[in-house]
């Protein structure tokens, strides 16, 4: 699975790379929602050290 998306869309498409932890009840984990390969165009991402969302990252790398 490829996920793609720019600017915003981008940074959704990274999210669902990066975060794992926000699955529904029903949902079969047998089947990875995580994406093989990420395209993303001018995402909305500043994962430095005071960058948004990079407490978040850290702990999912």
């Amino acid at each position: 699975m490829v996920a793609a998306g720019g600017s915003a869309g981008g940074h959704l498409a990274a999210s669902c790379a990066y975060i794992s932890n926000y699955n529904h009840p029903k949902d079969d984990l047998s089947i990875s929602p995580r994406p093989t390969a990420l395209v993303l165009f001018n995402p909305v991402i500043d994962n430095g050290k005071n960058g948004f969302g990079s407490d978040t990252i850290k702990k999912t790398i």
